[in-house]
């Protein structure tokens, strides 16, 4: 009787009565068939352009193993067809051959296995229209770990699988979400663009004026801050100091309507003054007024600590001295001060002795002191003359500022006064004096008319 085969693998099986002393050799090579066909790992060598993967009835052929590792030198794309045609084959590929490896067995579809790449393929068996099948082309499964290298030549993933849906992003763009559907990019940012949303839509990219209107510092807003650095990070920072003031570096900036500035910053501490009243300082504090004077009263201190008051005035002023001259003779010495002698015409008192005015006893205070000096001068040189006058207290000490008057070629007269008004103590002495002056000493002075006169005003 003769051998059969099984259908996939070519196993022999054989007829009852058959192969006496021979089994032993015929269900070794069914072993190494079946050996194959769960673990066997065959390395299958390509050349040119096509190959056959066969599998022949109880001996071992290269279509028998699990699994196929492609290797050799093809020409190109390296079409490898299942032989024969009716077998169902299952098939894990690795393919080491430096080309594309095309399985085929019939005129149904194929698969192909890029260079580099492993798949698990399974052929129907289907005779002339066999087909081949990818069998990791659909793979469900719940969870993949991919641990390393790269997901390539896949549709690009969506977003409802934690992908982006997209497979390429405008480079440097902004991405946007779109909910289930593709994440977008915007357009590469302008200089000094930002980014704008309004809670609905996707934002926009705006600058200039459009933007600060956007986020609330245009023109028409009135945006808060609690403090404003102005030209510097720190050291003049204007902040809030209470409802319509300001402060810079915690100092008040003063304005009209705030609060009063104070007498150390330069103002006057006070917002309303009494009108018509005499403003006197108080030190540090507010500048005050006195209160509106009588008519005829005059102002009159009250000492130190106390503020000045109208007063009514003392009753007279007292006119102590009064002198004058009037001759023509007297001479007014050159380069030299000297006392000019009066005729008393006023005393209140035996104080005046036609020279030298004394401060009576008890009658210290302020006075005024009035004297004047005209002169005629001869034989006026090519520089002219000057003559001076001046009072000198206690034969030392001049007051005020000495008269001065400086003639010229032309003139033949002059006259000159000096005034002085300031506090005199009882038993002080004052005299007036004269000098004149010129260049080349060929001129004479005479006093012409002169006049003195002291008065107590306070």
């Amino acid at each position: 009787m003769t051998s059969s085969y099984t259908s996939n693998l070519g196993i022999e099986k054989p007829a009852t009565g058959d192969q006496s002393g021979t089994w032993g050799d015929t269900t070794n090579t069914n072993m190494d068939i079946i050996d194959r066909a769960i673990n066997g790992v065959g390395a299958i060598t390509l050349s040119g352009t096509s190959h056959t993967l066969t599998t022949s009835d109880g001996s071992l052929t290269d279509g028998m193993y699990k699994v196929l590792v492609l290797g050799g030198s093809p020409s190109g794309t390296n079409t490898i067809t299942i032989s024969p045609n009716d077998q169902d084959k299952l098939y894990f590929v690795v393919n080491s051959s430096g080309q594309t490896a095309t399985f085929t067995q019939g005129s149904g579809a194929n698969v192909s296995v890029s260079n580099g790449d492993t798949k698990i393929i399974y052929a129907d068996g289907g005779g002339s229209g066999a087909i081949v099948y990818d069998f990791t082309n659909n793979l469900t499964m719940g969870s993949v770990n991919i641990t390393g290298g790269s997901v390539t030549g896949i549709t690009d993933l969506v977003v409802a699988d934690g992908g982006t849906g997209a497979s390429t992003f405008t480079d440097g763009g902004v991405l946007l979400g779109s909910g289930s559907g593709a994440i977008t990019a915007m357009a590469v940012l302008g200089d000094g663009e930002m980014i704008v949303g309004d809670g609905t839509t996707d934002p926009v990219a705006e600058s200039g004026a459009t933007l600060r209107t956007s986020i609330g510092v245009g023109t028409g807003d009135s945006p808060q801050f609690t403090g404003i650095n102005v030209g510097h990070a720190t050291d003049t920072t204007v902040t809030r100091a209470s409802a319509g003031n300001l402060n810079v570096e915690g100092n008040l900036v003063y304005r009209a309507g705030g609060t009063d500035v104070p007498v150390a910053d330069g103002g006057t501490g006070a917002s309303t003054l009494t009108a018509n009243g005499v403003l006197y300082g108080n030190g540090t504090s507010a500048v005050a007024a006195t209160a509106v004077g009588t008519d005829g009263h005059v102002l009159t201190s009250n000492g130190s600590g106390s503020a000045p008051t109208f007063q009514a005035a003392a009753s007279g002023l007292e006119v102590y001295c009064g002198g004058n001259v009037f001759e023509g003779t007297t001479t007014i010495s050159r380069a030299t001060f000297t006392n000019v002698a009066f005729t008393e015409t006023a005393d209140s008192g035996t104080v005046f002795d036609g020279t030298t005015f004394t401060v009576p006893s008890g009658k210290g205070g302020v006075y005024q002191l009035l004297a004047y000096v005209a002169a005629s001068y001869t034989s006026i040189g090519n520089d002219g003359e000057a003559e001076y006058i001046r009072f000198l207290k206690g034969g030392s000490t001049a007051l005020g500022t000495n008269g001065q008057l400086r003639n010229t070629l032309s003139e033949r007269y002059g006259a000159i006064s000096t005034d002085f008004i300031g506090t005199l103590s009882a038993g002080d002495t004052i005299v007036v004096q004269a000098m004149f002056n010129d260049g080349d000493g060929s001129g004479n002075a005479a006093i012409y008319y002169a006049g003195f006169s002291a008065i107590k005003v306070a």
